[in-house]
């Protein structure tokens, strides 16, 4: 484990870094001080019973009696801040500091410098959803945490919930609202890619219905266009007539929004022939 020390910490940023780099790595050195006397626990998992879904209810504009039935699982509550600063600690201690800054939330989020700086350093803020966390960074946070709280070893992995998966989170947060599984003042990411040749065949059922499990992780090669995820649920920002599909806003998934967080979900991982998403996601997405 690496030891940290404001001043040498400091001294080697200003040797390093411009004026602007400066602020943001002194910002890393203040939150993780702050973060080091936090007691840090795993996130709290709900089960989620197995649920069966109208298809309607996923897509309105699709009329049709079909029922999926989404398999029981368990979920956690969009991650906090204090939950990521956990795996921001991990990477600077294991790593290093510029490992540790290139998952930091999207400084986007916020319009001065002072409120970014608030934002990650201020401990009033630890139980707040972390937003502004790309997809990318997500995945990797969902990688790491697997591995902090053994699933692995015990045959699971955590992952971002599909369409089908939130519809049954929504649906369970309806019936057990003290659960607070749901805030329509954030959206968050999920596993789903934005395709629009399937969302453009609005009149032939099976293309929508294709549309709720398609997932491409996205080679590093690949242009922005192949690199986009849908979002789930309201936001401050903007109320939305679908809850789950969007049809005209795109979200690159290196890129952190001020109104999206995340939460995990536990998979179990599935066998050899039946693996390509898990073991992708460990390929390109593992913070190692």
């Amino acid at each position: 484990m690496k030891g940290y020390s404001v001043l040498k910490v400091t001294k080697s940023i200003i040797q390093r870094y411009s004026i602007m780099h400066y602020y943001r790595f002194s910002l890393f050195t203040v939150f993780v001080l702050s973060f080091t006397f936090l007691n840090a626990q795993e996130p709290i998992r709900y089960k989620i019973p197995t649920t069966k879904l109208a298809v309607s209810e996923i897509v309105p504009d699709i009329k049709t009696d079909t029922i999926i039935e989404q398999n029981a699982f368990e979920v956690t509550q969009l991650i906090t801040i204090g939950e990521y600063k956990e795996f921001l600690t991990f990477l600077a201690q294991e790593y290093d500091e510029n490992k540790a800054i290139s998952y930091f939330p999207d400084s986007s989020i916020c319009f001065a410098v002072v409120d970014y700086t608030t934002y990650l350093s201020d401990t009033i803020y630890e139980k707040y959803p972390v937003l502004g966390v790309s997809w990318e960074n997500a995945m990797s946070y969902c990688i790491w945490r697997s591995r902090k709280d053994d699933l692995m070893q015990q045959g699971f992995y955590y992952q971002l919930p599909d369409f089908t998966e939130y519809a049954a989170i929504r649906k369970k947060d309806s019936l057990s609202p003290e659960l607070n599984l749901i805030r329509e003042d954030y959206s968050e990411w999920s596993m789903n890619s934005k395709d629009e040749p399937s969302l453009g065949f609005t009149v032939t059922r099976k293309f929508k219905l294709y549309y709720l499990s398609y997932i491409y992780l996205g080679e590093k090669e690949d242009p922005l266009a192949m690199k986009r995820k849908e979002i789930l649920g309201n936001n401050f920002h903007f109320k939305r007539k679908n809850l789950f599909i969007n049809d005209f806003r795109s979200y690159y998934q290196n890129k952190g929004y001020h109104y999206v967080g995340f939460r995990l979900i536990k998979k179990e991982i599935p066998n050899e022939a039946d693996s390509s998403i898990y073991s992708n996601i460990i390929r390109l997405y593992d913070y190692e």
